[in-house]
C-alpha cells in the first residue's frame, strides 16, 4: 500500500510506499523536503500521468543507473548538481586571462609580460579544459584573452624589430 500526498512547494503528487509514514522526503520535482502523512491526503492520480516516486534523503535516484550516493558534504538535503561540477572541476580562470589579454594590448608599448602569460595562462586552461580536468563555462572568456595575449605580444615583438632596425640604421648612417 502507498501513500498519495501533495508537495507544499509544487503542488505535485507524490507516491510513497507506507513504511515511511511520518518521515521526510524530497520531491523529485522542486527538491522540496515534505513530511509524509500518516495517511493519503491526496486524489488518485490519472492512468496516464503517473505521481513521481519517493526519493528517501540521502539517496538520489539517477534514471539510468539507479541509486546514487548523496552529496559529496554528506548533506542529504543539499543539491548534488552543484557540488558534483565544483568536485569534478578545477575553477576556471577565464576573467583573469582577459584581464591579462586587454591590459597587454592597451599597453602594448611598454610590457609585453601580461600578454605572455595571457597566452600561456590561456593555453593551458584550454587544454585542462578539453582533457575534462577544468570548468569548461569559462572557455570563451579564456579563448579571448589568449587571443588578445598573443596580438599583444606579437605587437610588441614587431614594435621592439622596428625600433632595433631605427636603432641599426641610426648606427649606420653616422
Amino acid at each position: 500500500m502507498s501513500i498519495e500526498f501533495q508537495c507544499n512547494q509544487c503542488q505535485s503528487i507524490l507516491r510513497v510506499p507506507s513504511e515511511h509514514a511520518g518521515k521526510q522526503a524530497k520531491c523529485p520535482q522542486c527538491e522540496f523536503i515534505n513530511m509524509i502523512p500518516l495517511s493519503s491526503t491526496a486524489p488518485t492520480v490519472a492512468p496516464g500521468n503517473p505521481a513521481p516516486t519517493y526519493k528517501p534523503p540521502g539517496e538520489t535516484t539517477n534514471q539510468f543507473s539507479g541509486p546514487v550516493s548523496p552529496s559529496p558534504s554528506g548533506n542529504p538535503y543539499q543539491s548534488t548538481t552543484a557540488s558534483a561540477a565544483q568536485s569534478r572541476f578545477e575553477a576556471d580562470r577565464g576573467g583573469l586571462i582577459l584581464a591579462l589579454g586587454i591590459i597587454s594590448l592597451a599597453s602594448f608599448n611598454c610590457c609585453f609580460i601580461p600578454g605572455l602569460l595571457a597566452w600561456v595562462f590561456g593555453a593551458t586552461d584550454l587544454k585542462k579544459m578539453k582533457a575534462g580536468t577544468m570548468d569548461p563555462s569559462g572557455e570563451s572568456l579564456t579563448r579571448v584573452g589568449m587571443i588578445l595575449g598573443i596580438v599583444a605580444t606579437a605587437l610588441h615583438g614587431l614594435g621592439s624589430l622596428f625600433f632595433f632596425a631605427m636603432f641599426v640604421l641610426g648606427v649606420a648612417m653616422e
